[in-house]
């Protein structure tokens, strides 16, 4: 399993953070990337972090 598939599965609510991304990307010969994408998801509060 992909480490994309794991975080959308634990994360259902997780979407583009709205107004934040342009979505420039990097051209190139090999590839094409985007520069930078600003997420965010709802906590669920389920778990404790330390």
């Amino acid at each position: 399993m992909w480490a994309w598939e794991i975080l959308f599965a634990r994360l259902s609510s997780l979407r583009t953070a709205p107004g934040k991304n342009d979505y420039k990307h990097r051209t190139g010969m090999w590839v094409r990337a985007l520069e930078a994408i600003y997420m965010s998801f709802d906590n669920t509060g389920s778990r404790t972090w330390y």
